[in-house]
C-alpha cells in the first residue's frame, strides 16, 4: 500500500446531522466547507461522534456522498462496524464505490473476545478490502481492546495502514506511536486532550471532535509548537481541555453533546439519532453556561 495516499495531519471526525430522519445536508455542507476553510487535511464521516454504527444504509450513503463531494480530493475515511467480517467488508465496499479512500474498522463489540479473534477478524476483513483500513481502539465502547502485541501484528498486513487511539492512555499511546508510527502505517491521537502532548512527542496525526465543531485551537496550537512559543501551548492545551470536558458532560453520549453544542454555534438542529435522546433543558443549560463561559457562543470572544 502507497504510505502517501494515507490520511495524516488534522482529520476531524465530523457529526451527521439529520432532519427528519434525513440526511440534513445544507447543515453537512456548511461544516465541511468550514473546516476545508480552517485547513485540515482530511475527514472522518460515521466514527463514534457521526453516530454511524446506528444510521440506516441510506443516510450512511448520503453522508459519505456529501463528505467526498465537498471534501474536493482531501481523504474521506469512513466508519465501519459490525459483529462480522462479512457485514463490515459489505460497509467497505459500499463506502469504497462512493469515493472514500480508507475504513476505519472496530472491533466487534458484543462478545468479548480473545486477542488472536481481534486479530483473526481484523485479518479476515483487511484481507477483503478494496481501500485501506485503519484500526479503531476505543475500548471504552466495543469492550475489546486491541493490545500492543496485536497492533504489532496486524500492522504488518498490507492493507492495515494506521490505527486510531482514543483510550486516552498516554503512555500506551507514545509506546505504539514510538513503535509503530512510519511512512506505511499512521498513527493518530483521538483525544482532544492529549493532542498538544502528542504532537510534542512527535506524532503529527490526529482524529478529535472537537476539532470537527471548533478546529481553530488546534490549529493555532500546532503553530505554537512549531514556534516553539510554550506560554501560547500551554494556554491552547488548557482550552481544548476544557471544551473537551464539555463534550463529556453528564451521562449524555457523545453525539448528544456534540449536536447540541454545534446547535448553540448555530449548525444543526441538535437532535442525536436514536436510541440517543436530546439532553434535557437542566443539562442544555450548563452546556450553555459552559460555552458561553469559554467565549464561543457566536460572536463571543475564545478565550
Amino acid at each position: 500500500m502507497n504510505g502517501s495516499s494515507l490520511p495524516r495531519g488534522v482529520v476531524p471526525p465530523i457529526p451527521t446531522f439529520l432532519d427528519g430522519g434525513r440526511l440534513d445536508e445544507r447543515s453537512q455542507r456548511e461544516l465541511i466547507q468550514s473546516l476545508r476553510i480552517a485547513g485540515i487535511d482530511g475527514i472522518l464521516t460515521l466514527g463514534t461522534a457521526g453516530e454511524g454504527p446506528t444510521l440506516t444504509d441510506e443516510i450512511r450513503a448520503a453522508a459519505i456522498e456529501v463528505a467526498v463531494e465537498v471534501g474536493g480530493g482531501i481523504p474521506v475515511v469512513v466508519g465501519c462496524s459490525g459483529q462480522t467480517a462479512d457485514s463490515v467488508v459489505r460497509q467497505i465496499e459500499a463506502a469504497a464505490a462512493l469515493g472514500a479512500t480508507t475504513a476505519l474498522v472496530l472491533p466487534p463489540f458484543y462478545f468479548t473476545l480473545s486477542q488472536a479473534s481481534i486479530i483473526r477478524y481484523l485479518t479476515n476483513v483487511a484481507d477483503r478490502s478494496s481501500i485501506p483500513v485503519m484500526l479503531y481502539h476505543i475500548p471504552g465502547v466495543t469492550g475489546n481492546p486491541f493490545g500492543i502485541p496485536a497492533v504489532e501484528e496486524l500492522s504488518v498486513h498490507p492493507r492495515i495502514v494506521g490505527i486510531k487511539d482514543s483510550a486516552g492512555d498516554f503512555i500506551r499511546f507514545l509506546q505504539i506511536q514510538r513503535t509503530l508510527d512510519s511512512d506505511d502505517f499512521v498513527v493518530f491521537q483521538g483525544v482532544a486532550a492529549l493532542v498538544g502532548p502528542s504532537l510534542l512527542a512527535g506524532c503529527s496525526n490526529s482524529m478529535c471532535t472537537v476539532t470537527a465543531l471548533l478546529p481553530e485551537p488546534e490549529m493555532a496550537l500546532r503553530r505554537a509548537i512549531a514556534a516553539a512559543d510554550l506560554d501560547e501551548v500551554r494556554v491552547l492545551m488548557h482550552q481544548i481541555s476544557a471544551v473537551t470536558e464539555l463534550f463529556r458532560l453528564g451521562s449524555y453520549p457523545l453525539p448528544a453533546n456534540f449536536k447540541a453544542i454545534a446547535a448553540m454555534l448555530g449548525i444543526g438542529s441538535g437532535r442525536p439519532h436514536d436510541p440517543a435522546v436530546s439532553p434535557d433543558p437542566e443539562h442544555l443549560a450548563a452546556l450553555r453556561e459552559g460555552v458561553a463561559r469559554l467565549g464561543l457562543l457566536p460572536g463571543g470572544d475564545p478565550g
